[in-house]
């Protein structure tokens, strides 16, 4: 009988055999930025070669390459135009702001003096009489002779009272009966203009109109001065 030939043996494997190299890609080398004094060049040489094109097209004589020449100046002379007046608007606005924020802090100091006169009796030894704080008012100002009014426009003015009372009782009586006192002295801000709220004698003017109808319609005791405590227009 012959003998059975055995199987050989399989070889062991060694470690790290059956698994995929990963094979890292270098990344390719990052290209120099371009200074920028040198982008800054390019930019102005391509402008100024678009300008010398415009300028040779306007002499062109071929109409139509004139005709889109004149078009790209007036184009550009239009966007630059817009610029300007947008900024003109925007500065404007922001003075008006600051104007406005400066007026009511100076009204906001005002009021500030009359509350503190309202709290007193006596202010360097003189008596103060008593305030009464008559609210706000606001009333429609009317345009100058020979101004044109523009559509859409609306020009108001808000103007803070107080009076100076003879005694305390027609500080209580006015104070209680607030509601009719206003309505007494709203026909004296009819038919106001800009000029009568911003010149002393235009004040000096309403004051005495809004002490008159205050003191008709008190049946006792009298207003003897009156203060604007707040002013604004627009």
């Amino acid at each position: 009988m012959s003998e059975t030939a055995e199987a050989p043996k399989p070889k062991p494997r060694p470690a790290g055999a059956g698994k995929k190299k990963v094979v890292r890609r270098k990344k390719p080398p990052e290209a120099p930025k371009t200074p920028l004094s040198v982008r800054a060049s390019a930019f102005f040489k391509v402008v100024h070669g678009q300008i010398a094109e415009v300028i040779h097209g306007v002499k062109s004589p071929d109409g139509p390459t004139r005709r889109m020449s004149w078009m790209f100046i007036l184009s550009v002379a239009g966007v630059v135009l817009v610029l300007v007046i947008g900024g003109v608007l925007s500065l404007q606005r922001k003075m008006e702001a600051a104007r406005a924020a400066a007026a009511l802090q100076a009204e906001a100091k005002k009021v500030d003096v009359l509350d503190d006169l309202l709290d007193k009796k006596k202010v360097d030894g003189h008596e103060v009489k008593p305030l009464v704080d008559l609210g706000s008012f606001v009333a429609e100002l009317k345009l100058p002779n020979g101004v044109a009014d523009s559509p859409g426009s609306v020009r108001l003015a808000e103007v803070t009272l107080s009076a100076v009372c003879d005694s305390e009782a027609t500080r209580k009586h006015i104070d209680t009966n607030i509601i009719q006192a206003r309505s007494a002295i709203l026909g004296a801000f009819t038919g106001l203009s800009r000029d009568d709220l911003s010149s002393r004698e235009g004040k000096r003017k309403l004051k005495k109109k809004i002490i008159a109808k205050l003191n008709n319609w008190l049946e006792e005791g009298t207003v003897e001065d009156l203060f604007y405590s707040g002013l604004l227009m627009n």
